[in-house]
């Protein structure tokens, strides 16, 4: 089932899909992580 997804949306191999859903998602939580920096900086620089 999932290997049709991966044909589905391009991918040569399941591996490749899986492999690319994983990048994005550390992506997505680097990109949380960062936002919760700028936050944290700005509330302590209005203090």
């Amino acid at each position: 089932m999932a290997e049709r997804k991966a044909a589905k949306l391009g991918f040569a191999s399941l591996y490749e899909y899986f492999e690319d859903k994983i990048a994005k998602e550390a992506k997505a939580l680097e990109a949380d992580q960062v936002g919760k920096t700028t936050l944290k900086k700005a509330i302590k620089a209005k203090a």
